[in-house]
């Protein structure tokens, strides 16, 4: 029996987003030792942050609201208390009841790997009765990934300077791929993954709240266009396109 931290980053602003972490929450299933962490980026109100704390062992505040700084905490945090991996995932997931286990085993087997995956699966109505393929291929989906206390030493963080969210993982992508690193996906280890599901829950609000919801969504379309164009800055192209090996092309970024 393994301890495995499980982090995620509750980001609430409609119901839809909480019916989303409440799937996920309720389908946590596993034979070993589970330690559920929160990293708060945003939460509409006291009564979100009671529902969290009655569901997970901590909970706490994200300093920025950055994706990728409470990435970079919660797994240090999940070191710290005592796991051997943690399984960072998307609030808008369901985990099949053997992915977790199925992880585990897959991380056993694939011990050179730095990153392990679970396979996502978007249909709702086959996802239970989903064949359970014991193969494993080199790719990454960062909608729910596990880790062991090696990421951070080899790869180093998650890139900050991508706000709030979008490329972040891209970036990590990109730095693991120069070092040559094994990240694989265990297609017996699934999650049915709600594609999108924190951006439709904004776009599935109350009628009253559309013209403010439609501002949130607009700046967001901004920030990832800073982001995208960050990461061309920084690499000379696109993820699949870059030019550089060392970020900005050069050994130290600009400030």
């Amino acid at each position: 029996m393994v301890r495995i931290a499980i982090l995620t980053v509750p980001f609430f602003l409609t119901d839809r987003h909480r019916h989303f972490a409440d799937g996920m929450v309720s389908s946590i299933r596993s034979r070993h030792q589970i330690d559920r962490l929160a990293i708060i980026n945003t939460v509409r109100s006291v009564d979100d942050r009671e529902w969290l704390k009655k569901r997970f062992d901590m909970v706490e505040d994200n300093d920025t609201n950055i994706l990728a700084r409470a990435w970079n905490r919660g797994i240090r945090e999940g070191f710290r208390r005592g796991a051997d991996y943690v399984l960072v995932t998307n609030l808008d997931i369901e985990f099949h009841p053997l992915c977790i286990d199925n992880l585990v085993e897959c991380a056993t087997q694939e011990r050179d790997a730095l990153v392990w995956c679970s396979a996502p699966w978007t249909n709702p109505l086959s996802f239970r009765a989903a064949r359970l393929r014991p193969s494993v291929e080199q790719a990454l989906f960062w909608s729910c990934f596990m880790v062991d206390k090696r990421l951070l030493d080899v790869a180093g963080e998650f890139d900050e300077m991508f706000v709030p969210a979008y490329r972040e993982d891209s970036d990590m992508a990109y730095r693991l791929a120069a070092l040559g690193a094994s990240c694989v996906t265990c297609h017996a280890a699934l999650h049915l993954n709600f594609d999108r599901g924190t951006i439709k829950g904004l776009i599935d609000c109350e009628s009253s709240d559309v013209p403010r919801f439609v501002q949130m969504l607009t700046a967001l379309r901004s920030q990832i266009t800073r982001n995208d164009e960050r990461y061309v800055r920084k690499w000379g192209g696109d993820p699949g396109e870059e030019r550089f090996v060392v970020p900005y092309g050069k050994s130290d970024p600009p400030q």
